[in-house]
Order: structure tokens, then C-alpha cells, then sequence
């Protein structure tokens, strides 16, 4: 499995971009645990301006499983994520995070991926931005894109990805 980043409309990647950061416990992970890091020093109130995650497998794969963690609202960010494919349904995922993960508008039921609780920021150890994206049956696929892109005013932000699990289709 690997991980590129593509910004666009003008995006910029920020300091530790697709990488493992040593913080542990971000969104509750656990004890130990860390994620990816997605990182940009863009904003804009447009998804146009945004970084593109690639993740592709070696060979097909079905049943994917994994989650999205740390996304949050403050003063100055507020996060948005889009799937390409979409889920087939986000599990585990509690009320202070809205959408289905598509590029439509972001009204109940339709939308990035956002978190949706107050404006004053959540702890990085809490669980109210996770979203868990699952991939149930259904075709394989090699490949799958995240679109990121951090709604509020200039500066660095990110989200993480974490516990990926899928089936390996055969060779």
C-alpha cells in the first residue's frame, strides 16, 4: 500500500505531510497508537483549493476498512474530506461529524466529510471528529482518492488515517 499527495488550486503541503507522527493518541486512537498524518497550510472556502491522497494497492482489494481521525473546527480551521469511491457506510462515527463523504452540498445526508460541533476546537485525545469508512463486499478496487481541504483561515491543519484493514484479493 502506498500513499502520494497532490495539491491543487494553489494547495500547499505543511511539515510532516504523509508521515507518522510521534504523538500518540490523537482521536482517541489508544495508548502507542498513531496515524498518517495529512497536512496543509492552505485554506479556502473551496474545495478547489486542496491535496489529493492517493492510496494504492499492490493488487485488488475488497472489504476496506479504515478510519479518518481529528477532524475538527476551530477558530482559524475546519477540516473536509472526500471519498472517491464514497463508502458504502461510516461506522463508529459520532454526532459532531456529518457527511457521506461525496462532493455534494453539505446539507444532512450529503457532503464532505465535516465536523460539525462547536467552533472552540475539541482535545486531540477526544474521539468527536473520527469517522470509521468502510468498503463492505462489492467489487475490488487498486486504488482509492481522499480529497482534503481545510475550510477556514490560513495556516496549518491536518487529519490523520488510521487502522486500515481490507482483504488481499488473489495474485
Amino acid at each position: 500500500m502506498t500513499f502520494d499527495s497532490s495539491p491543487a488550486g494553489g494547495a500547499t503541503r505543511y511539515d510532516g505531510n504523509l508521515t507518522v507522527p510521534a504523538t500518540t493518541n490523537i482521536g482517541a486512537l489508544g495508548a502507542g497508537e498513531r496515524g498518517l498524518a495529512i497536512r496543509s497550510g492552505s485554506t479556502a472556502l473551496t474545495a478547489l483549493v486542496n491535496q489529493t491522497i492517493t492510496v494504492r494497492f499492490s493488487r485488488a482489494v475488497s472489504n476496506l476498512s479504515f478510519s479518518i481521525v481529528d477532524l475538527d473546527r476551530d477558530a482559524n480551521f475546519w477540516d473536509r474530506v472526500t471519498c472517491n469511491p464514497v463508502p458504502t457506510s461510516s461506522n463508529n462515527r459520532p454526532t459532531t461529524v456529518a457527511g457521506v463523504g461525496d462532493a455534494g452540498l453539505e446539507i444532512p445526508g450529503s457532503g464532505p466529510f465535516r465536523y460539525t460541533g462547536g467552533t472552540t476546537g475539541i482535545d486531540d485525545t477526544s474521539n468527536a471528529g473520527n469517522v470509521q469508512l468502510v468498503y463492505a463486499g462489492g467489487a475490488s478496487f487498486t486504488q482509492l482518492q481522499l480529497v482534503y481541504w481545510n475550510a477556514g483561515s490560513p495556516g496549518p491543519q491536518g487529519i490523520l488515517l488510521s487502522d486500515f484493514t481490507f482483504t488481499a484479493r488473489g495474485c
